[in-house]
């Protein structure tokens, strides 16, 4: 019965993998699965007649198995066990006494010599691939990158931020989230404990959307917070204990699609006193901007009405649910701004405009409306913005020197259907905008994605930071991307410091009517992922990698960017993006990029529509074009020269890495050449521009913040901006500048003439039927990056999937992560977005784990530190789960600390760093009658003149004009900083 039993299952696999293996082949797959079905059913066969020579014929099956696995993959434990697993373990019950007692040599019994003589074979194979997978697993790590970040390479100017208080979503408006407290180090992470639990009581079922994202504020020993029902909450930060609630009362009807609030903002009126003196601002999901008295939680009377702006107005298109704010406002100077989220639908729906209003009264001092950006006077409570328009999802980054607000967008409705797009929604869609702080003009613009059909908009919060590079010292903007490059701008005109071009693009399966863009942006600095083969392909038995294979051959799946198709297109990475709302941190000290970086794929159909609905139609009164004054235009700069094209300095030679499967390629981060574009192909076939020279100011030729040494060689479209070519004697008005960009931009396909898409995207991720990730783990890593290079120094697998899996065994294959990661100036990150519900601390320098600790629910957030008057630092977590990707669910913010003696001791050590005890600049404030716009404060000089531009690639430079002076002669410049992988 034994004996039948064995035979049957191996019959049972064999033509499982032999069906299987006919259909991958006929694909065009691998040829294994035939046979090795074809094997297997022999040997059922020769099981079922006794015969003890099926024991040599699955020797050879098992050697042959280890063999091809080996070519395939090497010493990689997971892909080994996924292709081997199955075939030892049944080897293994083959050569049991339960079995080869029963077998026959010819027509006598094997006993003896005999059955010795029938199990050898075997034995010896199954000797060697159980070898193989135990030196796989505990002496090859094929996903580790090891290596040491430097210390601080860099002296940070005294701010008027307190070191002890985090009073923006990104602790300052630069978004970096970095701490300067190191109360808390790396020699005393061990110790770190529970503080104070404080729970929402509002723990949301199952199916609820759901998502506890939230970051902190922490000022003046009061911890200011939100819920994913919208409720405002202010903490006592020491101990806990709830000071204030206010709810807001959103119709859980509107929270369906999006539940989430992932911040609030905070403003102390200088100078004033009694109620609303502090305030909390708080974007609601119905479309609501309140200010609340940050001492009573009261909503402030002279804000709005009775506290309260309704953001809906001037909206098209009033449906709920459809338009909300998930990330908080930014305030700055005299102004709150905030963006907007619009659904993802097909339908008539609200603007993704952006809009800054007086932090005091509430009044509207400015709109940037994408599908209109030449019209920025405020509107009248009679006139709509334009409809859909690139979406505003992330925090956005200010840098009040310069006078500019950094706004990264996403990409208009419906993200994977593009042919009924504008022009404008084209030219801004997937793009980091500059914004003038106090007009909302556009600056410049630099585009990530080109008619993004990927749902790639730009999720993290841009990242403020100046590199210090051979004694020069560079304004930048990092902007981390769902795709997984990092680019890395001068954040005074948008041109990259880094290498940054455009590659070719896959062309075939794109979905009737639309269109693919020729070429996309790549950056040197990239984490994208290695295009993935067959060999990719994973599972946690051979016969759902067997079927993952043959999902991978059916799909369209050319690479990165593969368009979206009816047949099904394999996106990688997926929509969760390699980095998405959390980003990465920037510690500004030792210069140097932590983030982890995620890899998931998505499989995206088109679905054909030819019935449509009838589109709703809704009467909107045009909008002027206001012309600016010549009072809000910046001072005019000389007409740039053209110059030559600029010859970059060689880089140090590259040394490939091999990729892990499924992660960063070879050549990819830190690899120019892996991401030069291979003919600067302009995007949608327009000639290439011209290049420009720097603004005023801006580091010389060869300096790492040069655009001329660091741009492509032909300056390819969307590569930043480029100075307006206006006369030197007179202003231009805005309104003329930007009409003129909006005229000289490629022409885009005109849309059809009924405007409703013509096709629905049906997304789900490429999992195999076992629910596990197709592609091969590690799903998610920990890196570090030296900025001043380039350089990849380490990166480490990051996250179990004791809390994903369906046996909860902490195995380390590394997780996505969706919270950002935390550095202190303790050297110390913190990350608790990895979807197992654990808070892991890694020291800076190796990136290796110090310190972990269980969390009630997923960790779905990104944390935040803060000190008491006492001198205690704090490290708080939201620890809520996400209800869109299925983590624990849950309410709590959790705050750990160091025991009180262990505290004291580092305390002292710290106020003896001069760095950290220097006082901070007096910083001048603007007076009340500036807040509330009757007499509007003038922007400060900045560093390089912000004059209005154009793209490049729209408007060449005229030949002949006067260049702007470098601030560096070119002879004295250095070359730009090598970029090249970790050794």
């Amino acid at each position: 019965m034994v004996l039948a039993v064995t035979a049957a299952i191996t019959l049972a696999f064999g033509a499982i993998l032999g069906v299987g293996g006919v259909w991958l082949s006929s694909l065009g797959g691998s040829a294994y699965y035939l046979i090795i079905g074809i094997s297997l059913s022999a040997i059922g066969l020769s099981l079922w007649q006794r015969r003890a020579e099926a024991l040599w014929f699955y020797g050879a099956v098992v050697a042959a198995t280890l063999v091809w696995a080996l070519l395939e993959v090497g010493f990689d434990w997971w892909p080994l066990a996924a292709r081997g697993g199955v075939i030892v373990l049944l080897g293994l019950w083959l050569i049991t006494p339960f079995v080869t007692r029963r077998l026959k040599w010819g027509t006598k019994e094997a006993v003896g010599a005999t059955r010795l003589i029938a199990i050898g074979p075997l034995a010896i194979a199954l000797v060697a691939s159980i070898g193989v997978g135990v030196a796989s697993y505990l002496v090859f790590d094929l996903h580790d990158t090891k290596g040491q970040l430097p210390g601080q390479v860099a002296n940070l100017p005294a701010s008027a931020i307190p070191a002890g208080d985090w009073p923006s979503y990104g602790r300052t408006l630069s978004g970096n989230r970095w701490s300067p407290l190191g109360t808390i180090n790396t020699g005393n992470i061990t110790q770190l404990e529970v503080a104070w639990t404080y729970n929402f009581g509002e723990v949301p079922d199952g199916d609820s959307p759901a998502t506890l994202e939230v970051t902190p504020l922490e000022v003046g020993d009061t911890v200011y917070l939100c819920s994913p029902r919208q409720v405002a909450v202010a903490l006592d930060a020491a101990t806990g204990a709830e000071r204030w609630r206010y709810d807001p009362a959103v119709d859980e009807a509107v929270l369906a699609q999006r539940q989430t609030c992932r911040g609030v903002a905070y403003h102390a009126e200088p100078l004033a006193t009694g109620a609303c003196a502090e305030r909390v601002y708080m974007a609601t999901a119905d479309g609501r901007l309140l200010a609340l008295d940050a001492a009573t939680g009261e909503p402030c009377a002279d804000f709005g009405t009775s506290g309260t702006v309704d953001l809906w107005q001037s909206m098209p298109h009033h449906v709920d649910g459809s338009y909300l704010i998930t990330s908080p406002p930014v305030v700055a100077r005299n102004v709150v701004i905030v963006g907007s989220s619009v659904a993802d639908g097909t339908g008539a729906l609200p603007s993704g405009v952006v809009r800054a209003y007086n932090l005091l009264t509430g009044r509207l001092t400015w709109n940037f409306d994408a599908g209109n950006p030449d019209s920025i006077t405020p509107r009248r409570a009679d006139q709509t913005f334009t409809e859909i328009g690139p979406n505003i999802t992330a925090a956005m980054s200010v840098d009040e020197a310069l006078n500019l607000v950094y706004v990264p967008t996403g990409n208009a409705p419906p993200v994977h259907y593009g042919a009924t797009r504008s022009t404008q929604a084209e030219d801004l869609s997937s793009a980091i905008l500059a914004l003038d702080l106090n007009t909302g003009r556009m600056m410049w613009r630099f585009q990530t994605v080109h008619h993004d059909l990927w749902d790639m908009d730009i999720a993290a919060q841009p990242v403020l930071v100046d590199l210090t590079v051979r004694n020069i010292r560079v304004p930048v903007l990092i902007q981390a991307t769902q795709q997984g490059d990092v680019f890395m701008l001068d954040r005074r005109s948008g041109m990259p410091v880094i290498d940054a071009g455009e590659e070719e693009a896959p062309q075939d399966g794109v979905a009737d009517g639309d269109f693919v863009n020729l070429t996309q942006p790549a950056s040197a600095l990239s984490f994208a992922p290695a295009t993935l083969t067959e060999e990719d392909m994973w599972g946690l038995t051979m016969f759902d990698q067997l079927a993952c294979r043959i999902w991978f051959q059916s799909l369209l799946y050319e690479g990165g960017f593969t368009p979206p198709s009816v047949q099904g297109t394999l996106q990688y990475p997926g929509t969760f993006g390699v980095f998405n709302s959390g980003g990465v941190t920037v510690d500004p000290q030792r210069q140097v990029l932590i983030g982890s970086p995620s890899y998931i794929g998505h499989q995206v159909t088109m679905i054909p529509r030819p019935e449509l609905p009838a589109p709703e139609v809704v009467a909107t009164e045009p909008v002027e074009v206001a012309a600016a004054t010549p009072e809000a235009t910046t001072p005019a700069t000389p007409a740039p020269a053209t110059p030559a094209p600029a010859t970059p300095a060689p880089a140090a030679p590259a040394t490939p890495v091999a990729p892990p499967a499924g992660a960063p390629a070879a050549g990819a981060i830190g690899n120019p050449a892996a991401n030069a574009p291979a003919d600067n192909t302009p995007n949608r076939g327009a000639t290439p521009a011209t290049p420009v020279a720097p603004p005023a100011g801006a580091p010389a030729a060869g300096a790492i913040g040069n655009p001329a040494a660091n741009a492509p060689a032909d300056n390819t479209p969307n590569r930043g901006a480029a100075p307006a070519a206006t006369p030197a004697a007179t202003p231009a008005p805005a309104a003329a500048a930007a009409a003129a960009e909006v005229a000289a931009v490629e022409e885009t396909p005109a849309p059809p003439e009924d405007p409703r898409p013509l096709f629905t995207a049906e997304v789900a991720p490429f999992l195999s039927w076992l629910g596990v990730p197709c592609q091969a783990p590690p799903w998610g890593y920990v890196a570090g990056v030296d900025l001043t290079t380039g350089r990849l120094a380490w990166q480490h697998v990051a996250g179990t999937v004791q809390d994903i899996a369906p046996v909860p065994l902490p195995l380390e294959m590394g997780v996505p992560s969706l919270g950002g990661p935390l550095a202190t100036a303790g050297g110390v990150v913190f990350l608790s977005g990895a979807l197992d519900d654990f808070i892991r601390a890694y020291d800076v320098t190796t990136g290796e784990v110090l310190w972990s600790s269980r969390l009630p629910a997923g960790g779905q957030s990104s944390p935040m530190t803060y000190a008491t008057s006492d001198g205690r630092q704090f490290v708080v977590v939201a620890a809520g789960g996400n209800g869109e990707i299925g983590t624990t669910r849950g309410d709590a913010i959790i705050a750990y600390t160091l025991p009180a003696s262990v505290a004291a001791e580092a305390a002292a050590a710290a106020s003896a760093n001069p760095a950290l005890a220097a006082p901070p600049e007096p910083v001048l404030p603007p007076t009340a009658a500036e807040r509330l716009g009757t007499n509007p404060a003038p922007a400060p000089a900045p560093a390089a003149p912000a004059t209005p531009v154009v793209d490049p690639a729209a408007t060449p430079a005229p030949a002949g004009a006067d260049a702007a002076a470098p601030a560096t002669p070119a002879a004295e410049a250095p070359a730009p900083a090598p970029v090249t992988p970790a050794p």
